[in-house]
């Protein structure tokens, strides 16, 4: 296999003093794919895309911050005695859960900030209801865009697993291994595993968005809430072949940790908005 013997470079390549690196490029290309992706989404509920144009800026912003965040923070060991690093993005260090985080923020603020929404936008009922169906909007392309995204580790030669035999495992320079395993060739692509599940997810979500947006009454948050079920899922199983140093906590890796929450949450929240959308009828049948 081609991945079997294809040692990577971090740098595409090198133009005077400019460097362009593969991490940089494969975000670039997720963010775009995810974006066509939630452009489709927009049109498929019958929402301007509009909104979505006005939401970008702010989300990238927030979502990336987010994630750097999450990253410095879950190392902050090594950047404490190297804060000169705290910006060096291009060399990786960009975490899912704190671009979560903080798309989940902007996107709240947005939606405070644009009263116009509640307005002309159709299907929003109660105060949560914008938030939520925007983020069924976002869910197909954020997973699509991470999907994309996970191969920039490849190339910056992280995210990568266990010591393996099998034909699919990827050779890891000497100077990117995890210590302690200087004696092993081959390791597990953790960031191809986490990568094709989240191209399934991205296919399930658009699927089942496109089928729900055309059903009446469309329950806002389902699609959102399933994407964080699924994604936590897959993140969870990867988590138990990755060897690189990690918090632990209740002797739990943190990563691990937080996917089960985000599982626990997405099922809880798939639960909790059709609870919500079954009250009214409920009620009215009693009276």
């Amino acid at each position: 296999m081609f991945l079997h013997t294809y040692h990577p470079s971090p740098i595409l390549l090198t133009l005077g003093p400019v460097s362009i690196h593969w991490y940089g490029l494969c975000m670039v290309a997720g963010i775009l794919a995810g974006y066509l992706l939630a452009r489709a989404s927009f049109r498929k509920a019958g929402l301007a895309v509009e909104f979505l144009e006005r939401l970008l800026a702010p989300l990238l912003a927030g979502g990336f911050i987010g994630a750097r965040v999450y990253h410095v923070i879950n190392e902050l060991p090594y950047y404490s005695a190297h804060p000169l690093e705290i910006v060096a993005v291009w060399k990786g260090g960009l975490a899912i859960h704190g671009a979560l985080i903080g798309g989940a923020a902007a996107l709240f603020w947005f939606i405070v900030r644009t009263d116009a929404i509640a307005k002309r936008a159709p299907g929003f009922r109660g105060s949560l209801a914008p938030f939520l169906l925007f983020a069924d909007m976002l869910a197909p392309g954020l997973a699509l865009g991470q999907a994309i995204g996970r191969w920039g580790n490849y190339f910056n030669q992280e995210l990568y697993g266990a010591p393996t035999l099998r034909p699919w495992g990827i050779p890891i320079d000497l100077a990117s291994r995890v210590p302690g395993y200087g004696g092993y060739l081959y390791f597990h692509p953790a960031f191809l595993y986490e990568s094709l599940w989240l191209f399934g997810v991205a296919l399930i979500l658009f699927f089942l968005l496109t089928r729900w947006a055309r059903q009446e009454p469309f329950i806002e948050g389902c699609v959102f809430f399933l994407f964080l079920a699924l994604a936590g899922i897959g993140r969870f199983g990867v988590e138990f072949l990755r060897i690189d140093a990690m918090p632990y906590l209740f002797g739990v890796r943190l990563q691990q940790l937080v996917s089960a929450l985000s599982v626990a949450l997405g099922i809880f929240g798939m639960l909790w908005v059709r609870r919500q959308r079954n009250l009214p009828s409920a009620a009215a049948g009693t009276q």
